[in-house]
Parts: structure tokens; sequence; C-alpha cells
């Protein structure tokens, strides 16, 4: 089964399962929106005080760390229809559109810990939250 993983799994990961984050994670796949998305969730755990710097240092580490074991891939121009379309007839922002979509388009397993996102994706393919990962 190949991966397909939305931000949301990634910092939950990190968190929880630090010791395992590379074992999950490797050989998976990672949309290139997520490098935005990570970086905006480090500044709202420092602008709403959530974690300490030296936390946020940390998980900043963590994920140059992981980076480069993903697959990172990108929608292009031929898939703007279609991810508009899923984002339209949902309600979702184009961001999350975009997971969807190419977890369908690829025939991966989208990853993701957001209720809304879950209920969505099924509508389209398999997906599961991070919990439901086998650990080898």
């Amino acid at each position: 089964m190949t991966y397909l993983f939305d931000t949301s799994t990634i910092i939950n990961i990190i968190q929880d399962k630090p010791d395992k984050a590379i074992k999950i994670f490797k050989g998976h796949n990672l949309l290139d929106l997520s490098y935005y998305e990570l970086g905006n969730v480090l500044w709202k755990f420092d602008h709403r005080k959530l974690f300490n710097k030296d936390e946020i240092k940390k998980i900043r580490e963590t994920i140059e760390l992981i980076w480069n074991i993903f697959r990172i891939l990108k929608l292009n121009i031929e898939d703007f229809e279609s991810t508009l379309n899923i984002a339209f007839e949902n309600k979702i922002t184009f961001y999350d559109a975009s997971f969807i979509y190419l977890a369908h388009k690829s025939n991966f397993t989208l990853v993701s810990d957001d209720i809304k996102m879950i209920t969505i994706g099924k509508k389209y393919g398999n997906v599961i939250n991070s919990n439901e990962i086998p650990l080898i």
C-alpha cells in the first residue's frame, strides 16, 4: 500500500512516534504544498505559544531530516479543473482538495488525521488515519 500523507499526519507522527517516523514515511508520498503548510504549523505553534522555541526547533529539525525520504509530488495545470471540482462539490479548500485528488488520481491511500478530510476523502478512495498505519 502506497500512502499520501497530509500535513496533519506529518506533525502528529513526528510528535507521537518520533522513533518510528522515518520507517513510517520512507518511500511514501507528500504533496509539495506540505512544505508551506508545515512552515505555517510551526509558525502557529510559536504564535499561539503552544510550544517553546526549543520544542519547535526539534520539530523543525525532524521535518528537515525526513523531508528527503518522501517522494515529493506536485499537481499540474491539467489537474486544476478536477481538483477545483472536488473543492466546489465538497465545500473544502482547494488545498485540501489537492490531497484528495492526488490520492484518487494516483491510487494512493490518503493518510489524514483531519476528520473532514477523512470523511470526504472516502468518497474518492482509501483513507486512513495515522493510528491505522501498520508499524513494521
